[in-house]
């Protein structure tokens, strides 16, 4: 891995999920079989917070029933977990559809729901150098829920120190998703046999030179994935305990977010 200076990236929020077995997992066909994968793309790592714990929203029953399984989430706690969660959302405390503004919040949910081990918290953002085009192809249309992430790197927060660099993925950006590589069969290995750019044992790319001209090629017509903007997001894992971040309730920013984008 080479070294990430964390102050070059802007932290788009933290989101608790659960490394996968890629063994389990051969349809992504990755290049680190024998590894895992990590991924802030809910349909290959259920997040909490994530759409399929918001009342109004619920995901397919196939994240459903795969997300409930790897958090040991019986009826009634996932009953509470989202009635939390989508009242969360409702006071912009989590952004949709999987992202927590705070680091503290994620840990008060990790405390309070009790949740099983062998999870993992993720946080999640872009290089400095890509907010603008970002923000710019992501903005959402007037009267439109917009992506969480967006609203988070407009404020260009920085990452909360403590965090260990766990490498780049390659995320395209369409309707209020970010969809990940993985998700193109053999998109890994057409990029390993273009530009030489291989994977680390979490499925990730470990610098962001190479994660940004996989993402570029990633966007073209001949990767043969969905329309979107690409970008490389860099992923951070934090310890489940550690030191605050400020109020576990983020309600400055939570505010700020409400008055510049929805009392407009």
């Amino acid at each position: 891995m080479n070294e990430v200076n964390l102050t070059d990236y802007c932290c788009a929020g933290y989101v608790i999920i659960k490394r996968i077995n890629n063994l389990d997992m051969a349809k992504f066909d990755t290049l680190n079989v024998l590894g895992s994968i990590v991924s802030i793309d809910e349909g290959i790592c259920p997040g909490i917070p994530g759409s399929w714990l918001i009342n109004w929203i619920k995901s397919d029953d196939s994240i459903s029933s795969s997300a409930k399984e790897i958090y040991g989430l019986g009826s009634e706690k996932e009953s509470k977990l989202s009635d939390f969660l989508t009242t969360s959302l409702d006071e912009n405390f989590i952004g949709f559809p999987n992202v927590s503004y705070s680091l503290n919040f994620i840990r008060k949910i990790l405390k309070e729901f009790q949740l099983n081990s062998q999870i993992i918290i993720i946080g999640f953002g872009l290089h400095k150098d890509d907010i603008y085009d970002f923000i710019y192809g992501a903005k959402p249309n007037p009267g439109e829920l917009g992506l969480g992430a967006y609203y988070s790197l407009t404020f260009r927060k920085e990452f909360f120190p403590g965090g260990s660099v766990l490498g780049f993925e390659p995320l395209g950006y369409d309707y209020f998703d970010l969809e990940s590589w993985c998700y193109f069969g053999g998109l890994h290995k057409e990029i390993f046999n273009i530009f030489n750019i291989g994977t680390n044992d979490d499925g990730l790319i470990n610098n962001y030179s190479d994660a940004r001209e996989a993402s570029k090629y990633a966007q073209t017509p001949e990767a043969g994935t969905h329309e979107g903007i690409w970008f490389p997001w860099l992923l951070v894992e934090y310890p489940l305990e550690g030191m605050d971040e400020g109020e576990a309730f983020p309600i400055e920013f939570a505010e700020r977010i409400k008055m510049k984008f929805f009392e407009r």
